[in-house]
């Protein structure tokens, strides 16, 4: 371990669009992504919105973009899956995935998977370990993913209470995990008349409320990432933190997952006999789920 001389490199763009329904969430993703594409690299969408994306396909955006569409339940691991075939696709495109509420509040999300464990009994707060580490597992399927993507999340007028305890209205608030939009390198929230207003921006080239999301502000957005100087370092996961996703997706929670490692692995358990084991359950399970 040594320090270095920091260097802004040529990561790659994570935008995260919040905004109420009917506000333009899925066009001004797919506007983004077309300034981004520049004419020279597909555009795939995941699609939980019940098709919503397929009714631009005869716009300005007509054939240009392909589609993979979510159906319930919307399991944090179906959508890290489409994400995985999105890289694996060899075109890298630019990715949309609109939109990430439905992993956190739809049919077989995270809060509904909460409520599963919860009816078994137990410790209710601690039942959040596991369900926390399943959604960050999502998060980072996103986050170190090497393809651009934009995502789109829900937003709902939220409220606090004075002093009278009379609820105020105090803005609009995603329909996700608190804290999501600070892991974007950019994140707007889309106004019901369709303005924006910057929540995050590490760019440092936006500022303030400005009117509707276009190709051009995409293009600015590749300029910026193209000028700088050095290359982003391919992220590779250590042993241990690949070890701890595939426990929290196979099994309900710590303890279960301690239980098969220590029946199931002969004796000496080293990390790398977990890793395998973990990952040959992982492959039965998907080929059992998918035939």
């Amino acid at each position: 371990m040594t320090f270095t001389q920091a260097t802004r490199e040529k990561v790659p763009i994570k935008i995260l669009l919040q905004g109420p329904s009917n506000s333009g969430k899925t066009l001004s993703a797919l506007r983004l992504a077309h300034g981004i594409a520049e004419g020279k690299r597909p555009i795939f969408v995941i699609d939980s919105e019940n098709r919503r994306a397929s009714s631009y396909a005869e716009t300005e955006f007509g054939g240009h973009f392909q589609v993979l569409n979510l159906t319930d339940p919307f399991t944090h691991d179906k959508y890290i899956k489409a994400i995985q075939e999105a890289e694996q696709s060899g075109l890298n495109p630019i990715l949309i995935v609109d939109s990430l509420t439905h992993e956190w509040a739809g049919s077989g999300g995270m809060l509904a998977k909460k409520d599963e464990i919860d009816a078994r009994g137990g410790n209710t707060y601690a039942n959040w370990r596991f369900i926390s580490g399943k959604h960050q597992h999502f998060v980072d399927a996103i986050l170190h993913s090497p393809l651009d993507i934009i995502c789109t999340v829900r937003a709902k007028q939220d409220y606090v209470l004075d002093d009278k305890n009379v609820p105020v209205k105090v803005g609009l608030a995603p329909i996700q995990r608190e804290g999501l939009e600070y892991e974007f390198l950019i994140s707007w929230m889309i106004l019901s008349d369709h303005s924006v207003k910057v929540s995050k921006d590490n760019t440092g080239i936006f500022d303030g409320t400005g009117g509707m999301l276009t190709e051009e502000i995409g293009k600015l957005i590749l300029e910026w990432r193209n000028s700088a100087p050095a290359e982003a370092p391919v992220l590779k996961r250590s042993i241990d933190e690949m070890i701890t996703q595939l426990k929290a997706e196979l099994f309900e929670n710590e303890n279960i997952a301690n239980d098969w490692i220590r029946t199931s692995i002969e004796p000496p358990i080293t990390k790398t006999k977990v890793y395998k084991a973990l990952t040959l359950k992982k492959i039965a399970e998907d080929s059992s789920n998918d035939s």
